[in-house]
């Protein structure tokens, strides 16, 4: 006897029952004398599995993700290894840090009398901006468009410290919010209770637990407060977008621009320099506690020289001097402390002020700046995730300087240990050294920009990311997966929800910048995809994918990749912000050179789809080209879906049965049709469903299946029942015509129930082939379990004899041609 051992836990015998029920499987172990019992156990089970599946597919992050996957795969009480005070005492310091300094002398002066401004500030200032965002009174039109924010984004029941949440914050009247928020604008005061905002403390990626610096902070306002400062969010981006403080590089915290849009300027900008012989020198700068760090000081004086004053911009100043912090953490609380430094991270007004903070950073001109079309590019910036450029090294320390110049201005700090430096193109013989602070840079080949991996030694530049977003996807699947195990099978329609929701997101990551030229890059990725699918209904690893992904209403990844980037390029072409756009132009330019350039890939791209589409590039794209390119897409789409079906004879249910059933015209049915959710995959129990399944994917536990990898031949592979060699044991053979009396006792019952909901089928049955009215029961969501049922009752049958194993010559002699006659 060989002895197994696991680290896994062992199941409780009761969620092993509920499993068991749940599949189908236990039906004998229930009191079928307490039915209202069974049935409200049931719609309890049912209900909690329903919630366990939104909380997985609504988690809002893969930290979330896991942690509440865990408490249901591996329930056990969270270690605290940090107390609240302990973390008080590392953010405290932390939101009141001393102006970063390295040479002394004017900076520190320059500072000091940003301080002295501060203090002169009357309490009370005026609006200078020629909109008048910061003095014109609240409307009610003001609120209603924060309150439509606040519900598209979900709103949510989590209270702040005071309890009122943001679902209560919806309830109110605009009027009354509008004279409440209109109050404290012109008081300069607020209810006390806004004053005290919660820190949360997040631990950091990577780092120790046991230590209070390795977790980072996040402030929990009133919900009240939040709406507040999210009226004036929007007042100060009207400011900034009319009279353009913000510059174009700035991509982070702004209304229409898309996080990929620097990666993609990035890859034009290195096909550009390759393309003029020319090397890309890149720096990927890390800023140290940018949020916490910014000098309050500085930041008010930056506001007002540009002409920020009136209520709203006194309101905002009255609210950092008094607002009050305590972190609470395991059910502990701190004391009360006061922050000197900083911006709040997930306050909604901090984003822009971070923006407007920082959009006084210019770089000085330099022969080798990146240009693409007609505007400079020195830099690009997310936020405070900044990428300096330059062709050559010199003029990529000239920026390096002027950024080091710029954060001792502005005390904040650069961490060089953070700060890499990546090469585009051939390296000189002599690599230059470049510095930061005084600080040697290092060279990498790889690193991580806006969540996407870039590397510079491979052929693709994003092979990396495609390796690592492989990874998290597979994990993710095969985790959610799992389940099964704990709270029995997953519902189709919930497998649908959590992939989109959990695996889907890394597996289309960066494709619009990251476009399939090669198959073979993206076979990674579909395998994944293909696996997930399978695994939903246990299926084989050689079961066709296109069936499993119709059923489960999963578009082939390929085509969703391309259909995101299409969507990409229209963005370029309507409202996409000045950066992209000129890099789109750029690109556009070196393709119809005939340079290696993303817009070429997009052409190649489309041509090896399975239906190719065409895509000329040398004419200037259009939104009505585009709609075309998408038509086609989605017709190459349809056609590849529809041949992936009706060309294999295995698959004959949904040639003859299901394809025709489709409204419209069969042979070009709606792709909304085609990838849907079906009534047999939602309103069937799970062994039925599985069964049916099974028998569209072309692997049903027939003869004709089974005896396909044992490489006999169709024609031997006889019917179980029947013996003959006229009766091959495949699909219509077993469900429509073999004699064997427990079959054809199931298909009387099959047609007797259906009569019996539905007597008018009795008419459709005498028109209709078997395939079609077979097609026509899965499909009817009234009687789609009777169907199903018939399914897997000829199933159980088939497991109960053995296959006839005929793999010789002398064995097939003996075989009758024919029944011997009555």
């Amino acid at each position: 006897m060989v002895k197994v051992h696991t680290s896994l836990p062992i199941l409780p015998a009761a969620v092993q029952k509920r499993a068991r029920t749940a599949e189908g499987r236990e039906d004998a172990d229930v009191d079928t004398d307490d039915a209202d019992v069974r049935a409200h156990n049931s719609d309890t089970l049912s209900e909690l599995r329903n919630v366990i599946y939104d909380n997985l597919a609504n988690a809002p992050n893969e930290r979330a993700f896991w942690k509440a996957l865990g408490r249901i795969t591996f329930p056990r009480e969270p270690s605290f290894y940090v107390s609240a005070h302990q973390l008080k005492d590392v953010f405290e310091p932390r939101m009141n840090l001393e102006p970063h300094e390295t040479h002394g002398g004017p900076f520190t002066t320059l500072r000091a009398l940003d301080s002295v401004l501060l203090d002169t500030l009357p309490t009370v200032t005026e609006d200078r901006t020629s909109t008048q965002s910061f003095s014109r009174p609240l409307t009610v039109d003001d609120i209603a468009a924060v309150k439509a924010r606040l519900a598209a984004t979900g709103g949510g029941k989590a209270k702040g410290p005071d309890g009122v949440s943001y679902t209560r914050v919806l309830q109110i009247p605009n009027e009354e919010l509008r004279i409440l928020f209109q109050s404290c604008l012109d008081s300069l005061d607020s209810p006390q209770d806004w004053l005290s905002a919660t820190l949360a403390a997040i631990q950091k990626k990577g780092k120790d637990p046991k230590d209070p610096a390795g977790y980072r902070n996040i402030g929990l306002e009133s919900c009240l407060l939040k709406t507040l400062t999210l009226l004036i969010n929007r007042r100060m981006r009207e400011w900034s977008d009319t009279e353009g403080i913000v510059p174009p590089l700035q991509n982070g915290f702004r209304t229409g621009y898309r996080t990929e849009n620097n990666v993609f300027t990035l890859r034009v900008a290195a096909e550009q320099a390759q393309s003029q012989g020319k090397t890309l020198w890149v720096a990927f700068v890390d800023l140290a506690n940018a949020f916490p760090s910014v000098n309050q000081s500085t930041l008010w004086a930056k506001l007002r020289d540009l002409g920020a004053g009136g209520p709203l911009f006194d309101w905002l100043r009255m609210l950092y001097t008094r607002l009050r912090y305590f972190v609470r953490f395991n059910g502990e609380y701190s004391e009360y402390f006061q922050a000197l430094a900083g911006i709040l991270i997930g306050d909604p007004a901090s984003p822009i002020l971070w923006n407007i903070f920082f959009s006084d950073f210019t770089c000085p001109p330099h022969e080798d700046d990146v240009w693409l079309d007609t505007l400079r590019i020195p830099y690009l910036a997310h936020a405070d995730d900044i990428v300096l450029l330059s062709t050559s090294p010199e003029g990529l320390q000239s920026k390096l300087n002027a950024l080091a110049a710029w954060c001792t201005r502005n005390g904040l700090r650069v961490n060089v240990s953070k700060t890499f430096l990546m090469v585009f193109g051939c390296l000189p013989r002599t690599m230059p050294v470049l510095s930061l602070e005084g600080e040697q840079l290092r060279l990498t080949e790889s690193t991580t920009y806006v969540g996407v991996v870039l590397c510079s030694t491979t052929r693709n530049i994003f092979a990396l990311h495609r390796a690592l977003q492989a990874m998290k996807a597979r994990r993710v699947g095969n985790a959610t997966l799992a389940l099964e195990c704990y709270i029995g099978a997953i519902p189709m329609n919930f497998a649908r929800k959590l992939y989109s929701a959990r695996v889907d997101p890394h597996l289309t990551s960066g494709c619009v910048v990251d476009l399939d030229v090669n198959t073979a890059d993206l076979r990674p990725l579909e395998i994944i995809q293909h696996t997930f699918a399978r695994r939903v209904s246990r299926l084989p690893s050689h079961t066709p994918a296109m069936p499993v992904l119709l059923d489960l209403a999963l578009r082939p990844l390929r085509y969703k990749r391309m259909l995101a980037v299409l969507v990409f390029v229209e963005r370029l072409l309507t409202n996409a912000p000045p950066v992209p756009k000129a890099a789109f132009t750029c690109s556009l330019r070196m393709a119809a050179a005939g340079h290696i350039s993303w817009a070429g890939d997009l052409r190649h791209a489309l041509r090896a789809l399975p239906s190719p589409v065409q895509w000329d590039f040398r004419q200037p794209p259009t939104l009505l080209r585009l709609q075309q390119a998408r038509e086609h897409v989605e017709l190459s789409l349809r056609n590849h879906a529809l041949l992936s079906v009706m060309r294999p004879v295995k698959l004959a249910l949904w040639k003859w049965g299901i394809i025709p059933q489709f409204p419209g015209r069969t042979n070009s049915p709606a792709l909304n049709t085609l990838f849907a959710l079906r009534p047999y995959t939602t309103g069937t129990r799970i062994s039925h469903r599985r069964a049916v399944v099974r028998l569209l994917a072309g692997v049903p536990p027939y003869a004709i299946e089974l005896m396909r990898r044992h490489n006999v031949p169709r024609e031997r592979r006889i019917c179980r029942f029947c013996r003959i060699r006229s009766a091959v044991e495949d699909e219509p053979h077993i469900l429509f015509h073999c004699p064997d009396a427990a079959l054809c006792k199931a298909r009387d019952t099959f047609q007797r129930d259906i009569l019996l909901l539905k007597p008018g089928a009795l008419y459709a049955r005498r028109r209709l082939s078997d395939w079609e009215f077979l097609a026509a029961a899965l499909l009817d969501a009234k009687i789609a379990h009777i169907a199903a049922e018939f399914i897997h009752t000829t199933f159980e049958r088939c497991k109960e004899v053995p296959v006839m194993m005929i793999v010789s010559d002398n064995v097939w002699a003996t075989v009758p041609l024919a029944a011997p006659p009555l």
